[in-house]
């Protein structure tokens, strides 16, 4: 299991907006299918996003978690720069690519952060370190009151993206 934590250029609030997070829920949906990894819990916040994923290295010795990422950040950040540049229909794109994005656009940093999951005691740590980010420094009160994270999914079975349930003893 992976616990993965990967932020937006200059900590760019880009997933301010819904169809940025739109654009990255569809992203994250599609290379699952395509890489056959699964996901245990995410959230989306303003300049990051934290995953919970494992894929079976036994079955898929070629895969590793940095191309997950990588073809994760690649094709989102292509999709969000044609919505950003193309799209001129949104308030909000006029006032983040006139005062903040730079000349040449870059959405993610480099790189992202990943810490290896042994046990279901740690797994269940940063699950629950997950499910309380967005209510750190937010007006958001409860869990379900954040649409951007595995614990509505969790606790109700419906949200924007369907997580999977961990079998980890």
């Amino acid at each position: 299991m992976h616990f993965v934590t990967t932020k937006t250029f200059q900590n760019q609030p880009f997933f301010c907006n819904e169809i940025c997070c739109r654009i990255l829920i569809e992203e994250l949906d599609f290379y699952r299918d395509k890489y056959n990894f699964k996901i245990f819990g995410f959230v989306i916040m303003p300049d990051h996003l934290h995953l919970l994923l494992w894929f079976d290295i036994e079955k898929y010795p070629d895969m590793t978690i940095s191309k997950i990422i990588q073809v994760i950040k690649i094709m989102t950040a292509k999709r969000v720069k044609r919505f950003l540049f193309y799209d001129r229909s949104n308030s909000w794109v006029d006032d983040l690519t006139s005062n903040h994005l730079p000349r040449k656009f870059i959405f993610w940093q480099k790189g992202f952060y990943d810490f290896n999951i042994f046990h279901y005691k740690k797994f269940i740590e940063k699950l629950n370190y997950i499910h309380k980010n967005p209510f750190k420094e937010s007006k958001i009160k409860s869990p379900e009151n954040y649409f951007y994270s595995s614990f509505s999914f969790l606790e109700t079975g419906k949200g924007v993206l369907w997580v999977d349930q961990p079998t980890m003893q």
